[in-house]
């Protein structure tokens, strides 16, 4: 059995899919059958299957799961998930892109180390050219922390799937499969695997290398607001505890560090593909009990534009000075 599975769910992105499942056989020829591939296509209508088929016979440790239908993104995350066969799990964008030489690396981190949870360091490019992009990974250095000091330093980025790597042996151990079903239709599934791990765990590990190259602005299709705002609180409570340190750690951090470049950029409607939304309400009721929501948030989602801005510019310099002192 593999001991680590590298699930890809793709849909209509052919081009990234080739390029990433090259990348991946070139990366794995010297590793035998330690790292297990699944493919999860959604009922892609390109030439998606073609590249599928044609990598399955350079790589016999791939499996293609094929959707009759397009399920949309939580459900084609979840058969990613359901197909693995292996002690760990990585599930990778099809736009993403592991560096060269990080998957031998991160072998060697997992096996040495035995984490529960791992963060992986990425940088955003406007396109991916190749693993060899940008500056080389030399070694990964594993920064061994606590379950709250994880909470803290990752947060919101534990939703970015190919920047996190689970134990899903110790997943299987306390749950059903069934139990990541609840998160359907949140554009957040993974949480349902991510968080259920961050509790149960002891060994959690940041990889602060630049392991992953992602594709910048290369998404949409969702409501961002409403899915960080509202979702995202909400999982993390319901699976954390609505008290625990971590859940909060996790929720301010995003109020305060990630939602307020989401609705200044809403205010001044450059979200990209991502879908129109007024989350006033909900939000209002996901994080009003906290004072940073009313402090930062409110002026820029409901004061005039040129006062938000200022209020923006200010919590962003706000931001910086508390993260270089340590104090968030």
């Amino acid at each position: 059995m593999a001991f680590l599975t590298i699930a890809v769910p793709t849909y209509n992105r052919a081009d990234n899919l080739e390029l990433l499942l090259r990348t991946l056989v070139a990366e794995l020829g010297e590793l035998g059958n330690e790292v297990h591939i699944v493919v999860a296509d959604n009922a892609s209508t390109d030439r998606t299957p073609a590249v599928i088929a044609e990598f399955a016979k350079a790589w016999p440790e791939l499996t293609a799961v094929r959707q009759t239908i397009n399920r949309g993104l939580d459900e084609n995350f979840y058969s990613c998930f359901e197909a693995a066969q292996s002690t760990y799990f990585w599930l990778i964008g099809d736009d993403d892109l592991p560096k060269a030489g990080v998957i031998a690396k991160l072998l060697q981190v997992l096996r040495e180390h035995q984490p529960d949870l791992v963060s992986l360091g990425s940088e955003w490019v406007p396109m991916i050219k190749g693993a060899s992009q940008g500056k080389a990974v030399r070694a990964l250095v594993p920064h061994a922390v606590d379950r709250l000091e994880f909470a803290r330093e990752v947060n919101v980025w534990m939703t970015f799937i190919s920047g996190m790597v689970i134990n899903r042996d110790l997943f299987i151990a306390h749950h059903p499969l069934s139990s990541i079903r609840q998160g359907m239709g949140t554009y957040l599934i993974q949480m349902g695997w991510i968080f259920p791990v961050l509790a149960a765990g002891e060994r959690f590990v940041v990889l602060r290398e630049t392991c992953v190259l992602a594709t910048s602005g290369n998404t949409g299709g969702y409501r961002l607001m409403t899915v960080f705002g509202v979702n995202f609180p909400k999982i993390a409570r319901s699976i954390l505890g609505e008290k625990s340190p971590e859940a909060q750690a996790i929720i301010q951090r995003t109020l305060f560090g990630f939602l307020p470049g989401l609705a200044w950029n809403a205010k001044r409607g450059t979200i990209g593909n991502f879908l129109k939304e007024d989350a006033w309400p909900e939000l209002r009721t996901s994080l009003g009990q906290y004072p940073i929501f009313w402090l930062i948030l409110f002026p820029i989602m409901r004061w005039p534009r040129p006062i938000a801005l200022l209020w923006y510019v200010g919590a962003r310099i706000l931001a910086k000075v508390l993260r270089w002192i340590g104090l968030r």
